[in-house]
């Protein structure tokens, strides 16, 4: 799979094992400077492997004593991957609403998980 991150978090790519790598980014923020080249990097994904992308909304969620979800905590959840993509997002989702309660947010929370099926 080829990708470019422009300065956003960077992308995580974990499985049954679990992080194997944590994706930076192959130029600055996007829209900080004109004309700007970023680098198409690489990586193979096996079957069964997932990819994750999220924002910093996701680890800066605030719990109602203003406490930070955390990049650890986040990280912990992709020690033990779900069954699937959807599983996967689920499995965040209900822990960082859990954290959150009705504490109110000030940046946008935001996922994307991508799961290659293994061969059957």
């Amino acid at each position: 799979m080829a990708y470019v991150n422009g300065g956003h978090e960077p992308l995580i790519h974990f499985n049954k094992f679990g992080i194997a790598k944590r994706l930076k980014a192959t130029g600055p923020v996007v829209g900080m400077m004109t004309e700007m080249q970023y680098k198409v990097e690489h990586i193979q994904l096996a079957p069964d492997d997932f990819l994750i992308g999220y924002t910093d909304g996701v680890t800066e969620a605030l719990s109602p004593d203003k406490q930070l979800f955390s990049k650890k905590r986040f990280f912990s959840l992709l020690e033990k991957p779900a069954a699937s993509a959807s599983e996967q997002i689920e499995k965040i989702k209900a822990d960082i609403y859990a954290h959150i309660g009705d504490a109110p947010q000030f940046d946008d929370i935001t996922m994307i998980v991508l799961h290659r099926k293994p061969k059957y």
